[in-house]
């Protein structure tokens, strides 16, 4: 079977209908973008994609451990230390003991890692609007509920 948007001399995975390949195609073209869009912006903020990330989920959350932190950022404790390392160096994060407990290590934005955060989420949020603006709150919601869905069917395969 063959999609009208498939490239042509690329067959089709066994088992796979044409409309689910061009979805998921559709799917990592979005994601590939989206990608390229978080790089453009950390570069224009002098930093790294995953430290956007970070950035807005210490603000979210600020003081958070680095144990939570990496789980926020779906990342292991031993890719965080490094970053953590970079983004303290660069004035951007203070990491500090916990008061009541010495073996945790708390993080905290600076004032200039503050002010990086913030422009990182005015970007995002320009980005947000330019990306959805032209979907119906209807569409919205249906976009939603099928992430959702196949997001769910994935973690259901990894955790087989």
């Amino acid at each position: 079977m063959s999609c009208s948007h498939h490239p042509p001399g690329h067959p089709l995975p066994e088992g796979v209908d044409a409309e689910s390949a061009e979805a998921f195609r559709a799917f990592k073209r979005v994601m590939q973008l989206n990608r390229q869009f978080v790089s453009r912006l950390a570069a224009e903020q002098g930093g790294h994609p995953a430290q956007t990330g970070c950035l807005m989920a210490i603000m979210g959350h600020e003081g958070l451990t680095q144990s939570q932190l990496a789980e926020k950022q779906r990342i292991t404790p031993a890719t965080l230390t490094p970053m953590l390392q970079r983004m303290e160096k660069a004035g951007l994060v203070e990491r500090y003991a916990d008061a009541d407990d010495q073996r945790v290590t708390r993080v905290r934005l600076t004032k200039p890692g503050m002010k990086a955060a913030h422009d990182h989420a005015h970007a995002h949020a320009e980005y947000l609007n330019a990306a959805m603006g032209s979907l119906t709150p209807g569409d919205r919601r249906e976009f939603t509920r099928l992430l959702t869905l196949i997001g769910d069917n994935v973690e259901k395969e990894l955790s087989r």
